[in-house]
């Protein structure tokens, strides 16, 4: 007979990939055809979140799955419990130590739910993009390549300044500007990284001149 003295607890499973709502179906569907797990497992959730893609001009609502793989069950431990969504298929163990589950913290558990909503957009190569951080702002047009890591934006080393005073952003992408320095040369020399959001522009796409400094582009006209 279980024991039953324990107070429920949130514990998280580790899935195949892929296998989260059908191993959530599995565990209540076991549950509802045992009144002794009724009394011991209570709840099984997949966190997910809204998303919202900007595709073109259209906004695409759909939802994603937070964490992959996984998935969380409230439930008090007993040897019964364990064994049965232990061994739901498409389960490959109880996050903790050995088979010990470890169960979530109330804080742990609730930042998992926070309700929060991701935009995306469909960047475009040829789209201008805005490059920010708390230091400043940079422009510059957008090309997709496989040979950069995703989310990774590349910059001209040691680009001139072309700053917009009005909207607080260079205009020529020179990264000095992402460093928290408007003056040319201060950066240091190689590749520099930096963390920052990007964003689809909105405003006067940037020109065919805008990776020449000004007084080349002024000796052209």
């Amino acid at each position: 007979m279980a024991e039953n003295s324990k107070e429920p607890c949130w514990y998280v499973v580790h899935t195949y990939s892929g296998y989260e709502n059908k191993v959530k179906d599995n565990i209540e569907k076991s549950v509802e055809n045992n009144p002794e797990m009724q009394r011991l497992i209570f709840d099984v959730r997949v966190p997910v979140e809204d998303v919202v893609e900007i595709k073109g001009n259209k906004r695409v609502k759909s939802q994603r799955k937070v964490y992959p793989g996984y998935v969380l069950v409230h439930m008090i431990e007993t040897s019964e419990s364990w064994y049965l969504v232990r061994n739901t298929r498409g389960v490959t163990g109880f996050v903790g130590a050995g088979n010990k589950p470890t169960p979530l913290s109330e804080t742990d558990f609730a930042s998992l739910f926070e309700a929060h909503t991701q935009t995306r957009v469909d960047i475009q190569p040829g789209d201008t993009v805005r490059i920010y951080n708390d230091h400043g702002a940079v422009l510059r047009t957008a090309s997709c390549l496989d040979l950069v890591m995703p989310g990774c934006v590349g910059l001209p080393h040691g680009a001139w300044l072309d700053w917009d005073a009005e909207e607080q952003l260079d205009r020529a992408g020179m990264e000095n500007v992402l460093c928290g320095s408007l003056a040319v040369g201060q950066a240091t020399s190689g590749y520099n990284n930096y963390n920052c959001n990007y964003e689809l522009y909105e405003g006067a796409p940037l020109g065919a001149d805008c990776d020449l400094p000004a007084r080349v582009v002024d000796a052209q006209r």
